[in-house]
């Protein structure tokens, strides 16, 4: 493995593409005795995920690995351009959030700052309002909900009222503060949601499909079970296999199986649960965070039917998983990938047993 020095003596021999210094020429980070985050920033995406890789885990390289990653520019350029983005930076934002608390938060206060002092970025822009995007949905379902809420709101505000961003962003929004238990805010947002629905001619169908999967996890999550079934009916009524993305038919069937197990519906909700799990299997294999989420709801399913030692077997197969794409780290309560309440569960009730 190289040393962090033996990458920085490298850096001369890096050159950035003709399209990052685009993305940049309408701002970089460039803050006082930052010159380490502004020179990494510069680098081609493999080279800065090689060497943050390098870096990451090694107690000796907390400071610089943090001023690094403090850069919302590096931050937004890896989710852009590494197709393992997400899973890269969950890996080094659990440890920074390990080694200093609130790092994340950090991010998302930088990203808000340079926003303030740069109004009218175009959407291209590594800040732009679909980055902002991006990041913002991949914070809400790596469990960084109030700095996902944060952030969406940054997008929401970039989209100058433009009501198909609007429902873009909004749809991110409702789940963001369903999952973080504002339930107030979640409703109001769920409002307007449909308001949007209602407004907007032309929707995208996958667009429309992705919306009523998220109002419907919204409203199970809010414990509105009644209306959780009918956005899942709606969104498994307008899917269409080659127009919707594989990752959205499996969030539909996960989605609706939970919501008829809370109607008290087994059959549809084993017929969809294994549909899950049949496609996330045969789509990205028995390693994806897919796969292991829908694990994880297919055990939901089994320890409602009193399969207790199934769906402890499952839950642990889910769990491994975590363990093999995020490391350990990923199984510690508070930086917890998954269904940690789940969890948490099993664990309790069979200490009774």
């Amino acid at each position: 493995m190289d040393s962090f020095s033996d990458h920085q003596s490298n850096y001369s021999n890096q050159s950035s593409s003709e399209s990052s210094q685009e993305l940049h020429s309408s701002g970089n980070w460039n803050t006082p005795n930052k010159s380490l985050s502004v020179e990494f920033q510069k680098q081609s995406t493999p080279f800065m995920v090689s060497v943050l890789d390098d870096m990451c885990h090694e107690p000796d390289f907390i400071e610089p690995l943090s001023e690094i990653l403090s850069n919302p520019f590096t931050v937004c350029k890896i989710l852009r351009e590494e197709p393992s983005g997400q899973i890269k930076l969950t890996i080094y934002f659990q440890w920074l959030e390990k080694s200093r608390k609130n790092f994340v938060w950090t991010v998302v206060d930088n990203i808000n700052h340079f926003v303030d002092n740069c109004s009218g970025l175009p959407d291209e822009h590594l800040l732009g309002f679909s980055s902002l995007l991006n990041f913002g949905s991949f914070l809400m379902e790596s469990a960084w909900y109030a700095e996902a809420v944060i952030l969406l709101n940054i997008a929401k505000a970039q989209s100058q009222g433009q009501p198909m961003m609007m429902l873009q962003v909004s749809k991110f929004m409702a789940l963001a503060l369903a999952l973080s238990n504002r339930h107030e805010a979640a409703f109001i947002t769920m409002s307007e949601v449909h308001t949007l629905l209602g407004l907007i001619e032309g929707i995208p169908k996958c667009l429309k499909v992705e919306t009523h999967c998220s109002l419907a996890v919204s409203y199970f999550e809010t414990c509105e079970f009644n209306a959780s079934y009918q956005e899942g009916l709606l969104a498994l009524q307008l899917l269409e296999d080659g127009i919707c993305s594989i990752e959205t038919i499996i969030g539909v069937f996960r989605q609706l199986s939970k919501s008829c197990l809370a109607k008290r519906k087994p059959f549809q909700a084993k017929l969809l649960i294994t549909q899950a799990v049949s496609w996330a299997w045969h789509n990205f294999g028995i390693l994806s965070r897919i796969f292991a989420d829908t694990l994880e709801d297919y055990a939901c399913y089994l320890l409602m039917l009193n399969a207790y030692e199934d769906a402890v077997k499952v839950t642990t197969d889910a769990r491994n998983i975590f363990s093999f794409l995020y490391g350990s780290l990923a199984l510690e309560p508070e930086l917890a990938q998954g269904n940690l309440p789940f969890r948490l569960y099993l664990i309790t009730d069979e200490s009774w047993r």
